[in-house]
């Protein structure tokens, strides 16, 4: 009974998964809010993507999984394929190279003044779950990966047609789960994709 469970745990990926959520690497993560819920039955995966042997560039390349939290359907988000997590991670290792990448968000945020991109990285360093330095390398880190996070946690108060940005435990960032993408609405009539957008 025991070989099946090692297997298992071996073969399928659970909320707390070390490949999964990769919180050893933190702080150079999404931050930790989330990770004492991910030790509960209220996190789940669902969908093929929680089979380890499909979690690669070749077959979940964007590196999203499906599954709830609080029995709300959910999307869980690494935000980077595997290979770009890699590059980053050594290039970590490297200061020169850390330092020659490193953007802050006023430079992605050229047109905003201080007060805009304040309130953005304020948001968001309040949604890791950080102390001091590891909020502000947690930060950094989120700025040379994707900015989803960082805009999102500031905008997700909002009224605007967006999702919602739970949180984080390790490099997987939680959203709520808005149902297809717009490509999924391709193959309907224009009549159809015309009258969709007046639902916005």
């Amino acid at each position: 009974m025991s070989l099946f469970f090692a297997i298992n745990k071996w073969l399928i990926y659970t909320p707390l998964s070390s490949d999964f959520v990769e919180l050893e690497t933190c702080p150079t993560c999404f931050g930790i809010s989330l990770c004492d819920l991910f030790k509960t039955k209220d996190v789940q995966l669902s969908g093929w993507e929680r089979f380890s042997f499909f979690n690669n560039d070749q077959f979940n390349i964007k590196n999203i999984y499906h599954g709830s939290l609080k029995n709300q359907p959910v999307i869980f988000k690494k935000m980077a394929h595997h290979s770009e997590w890699t590059s980053f991670d050594i290039c970590r290792q490297n200061k020169s190279c850390y330092n020659h990448v490193k953007t802050s968000l006023t430079t992605l945020l050229p047109c905003s003044d201080h007060l805009f991109v304040s309130k953005f990285r304020q948001a968001f360093i309040n949604s890791t779950g950080f102390d001091g330095l590891e909020s502000e390398i947690s930060l950094d880190t989120t700025i040379e990966i994707n900015l989803e996070p960082i805009v999102l946690s500031a905008l997700s108060n909002s009224d605007l047609p967006i999702p919602f940005y739970y949180g984080a435990c390790g490099r997987v960032g939680v959203f709520s789960n808005e149902g297809s993408n717009l490509v999924s609405y391709l193959q309907y009539s224009f009549r159809f994709r015309v009258g969709f957008t007046f639902l916005w």
